[in-house]
Order: structure tokens, then C-alpha cells, then sequence
């Protein structure tokens, strides 16, 4: 199997998790990568504590960045050091991989026509108790455009996929950059999901983003309602931010590459970013798959509902 890069993220680690994790890196059946560490930002992490957690194992190669940009950034400018290898994939340095995670990933990156591949994972608390299992389903374009259910440290892509995806667009409050690789991928190709559990996923009060409880659409909008503050300005984030979000993803890649005709129309819909016939008819599309919360729909359509009044 070719070299492939595995890209991990590093900001104020939890060390004992940070060292369980690179040890289940080191535990990989498939063996014939590069670790890339990114360390977000000067005094993050003691360079001489991370050094003797990898040891001599020569396959990790460390880069310490003096400006701290956030994991957004962070993972930009490790996925562009990345550059040359085979296939790519994201970790966090807080979960478990078991040990066939990337074995089982990479080997579907090179069926016909699959460009990115994920899987399911079992979250865990601190401690590893066991909380839950994820339940991955939507990853079709449009689908993939309302709502994010592709996680980065769960998957695997080609250096097409990165290509398409570098430089990330400009960012907002609301931007991943899972969600935007899983955009470029679905735009691309296929994403395979394997609907096994592959790692264990920590949820803990410092992650970036977390497993979510699904939550009816009043009980979402009372949710958003309390973190935002007053209904005004949640219809401002959910316009600028959220949707303008999707907006800037299908944008972006509307001008760098071709598509097939059908993704074209998808991409076009919503990049225009209004409510017209084209992305009723997404939204529609997405919600007979019935793999979306419909309150994720329903969140996109008054997003683009009240974008034509965002400037």
C-alpha cells in the first residue's frame, strides 16, 4: 500500500488522552504513513513531553506553528503539508483508533469511484465509558450542503479531494473543516461508509465540536435561541452565519472545478443562496432521503429565506 498522511491537530492536549491516541497511531495493522503534527500555536504543548510520547518512531514529523489559528486553519495548513502522499486522514488528540481503522478506510478509497470513506464510532466519555454509538447516514451532496454528518477524525480521502478543497474558503463563525472537505468529497466522487464503529470518540467540555443529541425543531430553535440571545439575532446567525456558511462552501466550488451535471445544479442552487424553485427543490431531495433532522432543513430554508436581506 502506498504512503498515506495522517494529519493531527494539536492545541493544549490532555496528555495522558494525547498519548493514548498516538499509541493507537503506533498499533495501525496498516503501517506505511506519516504523522504530520500541527501544533496550534507557540507554548500550546511542551515540545520536550510530545517528543517523548512519539519516541523514536520516525514516521512522526512535528511542526510547531508560533501563530495559534484555530482548528479550522489548524488543519488547512497540515493538510497543504501533506502534499505527495497517497491518500490522507484526519485525527484529533483525544480519541482511540482501533487498530484496523485505517486498514479498513484506505481500502475503500480505492474502489471505483469513492473519493472519501468514514465510518461509524462509539463515543466515550473521559473516563471510556461508553455513551453512544454514532449513527452516520447522509452523504449525498445536498445532503452533506444542510447538514454536516461527516466527522474528520472518522475519515479518509484522496489528494484529489485536497486539491479541490485548498485554499479553505474564507471563514465563519459556523465553518468546519470536515464539513468542507466532506462537501468537496461528495462534489468529487463518492463517500463510502463503513457502518462499523472504527475508533472511540471522546466527548468532553473542550472538544471543538462534539456528538450531538438530536433534538426536535422547537427544541433546536429554543437551544440556538438561548446561546445567541434575542430572536433577532438569531435569525442573523442562522442567515449570515449558518447559511451563509453553505453559501460560501457551494460558491467556492462552483469556480474551481467541473462537475457532473447533476452536482453542477446542486452546487448552483445553493449558491445563489436565495429560496427559488432549484433549492426548494434540494431541500426537498434531502428530505425524502430522510437522513436529515428536519430542523436542519427547516434552519437552511429560513436562512435562505432572509438571505436576500442580509446586506
Amino acid at each position: 500500500m502506498e504512503q498515506g498522511a495522517i494529519c493531527l491537530a494539536v492545541y493544549r492536549p490532555d496528555l495522558p488522552m494525547l498519548n493514548k491516541q498516538i499509541q493507537s497511531l503506533k498499533g495501525q495493522t496498516l503501517e506505511n504513513w506519516k504523522c504530520i503534527i500541527g501544533v496550534d500555536g507557540e507554548g500550546t504543548v511542551n515540545p520536550d513531553v510530545l517528543e517523548d510520547i512519539i519516541g523514536d518512531d520516525e514516521r512522526f514529523e512535528i511542526h510547531y506553528f508560533a501563530e495559534n489559528l484555530g482548528h479550522y486553519r489548524n488543519f488547512e495548513r497540515i493538510i497543504t503539508l501533506a502534499k505527495g502522499h497517497h491518500w490522507i486522514a484526519l485525527c484529533d488528540q483525544d480519541d482511540y483508533w482501533y487498530p484496523k481503522k485505517l486498514e479498513l478506510l484506505v481500502r475503500e478509497l480505492f474502489r471505483p469511484g469513492i473519493v472519501a470513506a468514514t465510518s461509524q464510532a462509539m463515543a466515550v466519555s473521559k473516563s471510556g465509558k461508553v455513551i453512544s454509538q454514532t449513527n452516520r447516514r447522509g452523504m449525498q451532496l445536498n445532503e452533506l450542503l444542510v447538514n454536516n454528518d461527516f466527522t474528520g477524525c472518522f475519515s479518509a480521502f484522496l489528494p484529489s479531494v485536497a486539491e479541490v478543497a485548498l485554499p479553505f474558503p474564507k471563514q465563519k463563525s459556523a465553518s468546519f473543516h470536515d464539513h468542507w472537505l466532506a462537501v468537496c468529497s461528495a462534489a468529487l466522487g463518492e463517500i463510502s461508509l463503513i457502518e462499523k464503529p472504527l475508533l472511540d470518540y471522546t466527548q468532553h467540555e473542550s472538544n471543538v465540536t462534539g456528538e450531538e443529541v438530536l433534538t426536535p425543531v422547537l427544541g433546536g430553535a429554543l437551544k440556538l435561541r438561548v446561546q445567541i440571545g434575542s430572536i433577532r439575532k438569531m435569525a442573523w446567525f442562522i442567515t449570515t452565519q449558518r447559511w451563509g456558511w453553505r453559501v460560501e462552501m457551494a460558491s467556492t466550488l462552483v469556480g474551481r472545478t467541473s462537475f457532473s451535471p447533476t452536482k453542477t445544479a446542486t452546487l448552483a442552487a445553493f449558491s445563489r443562496g436565495v429560496i427559488n424553485l432549484a433549492l426548494l427543490k434540494e431541500f426537498v431531495g434531502v428530505l425524502t432521503l430522510r437522513h436529515v433532522p428536519v430542523r436542519r432543513v427547516v434552519s437552511n430554508a429560513v436562512g435562505a429565506t432572509f438571505w436576500r436581506f442580509q446586506k
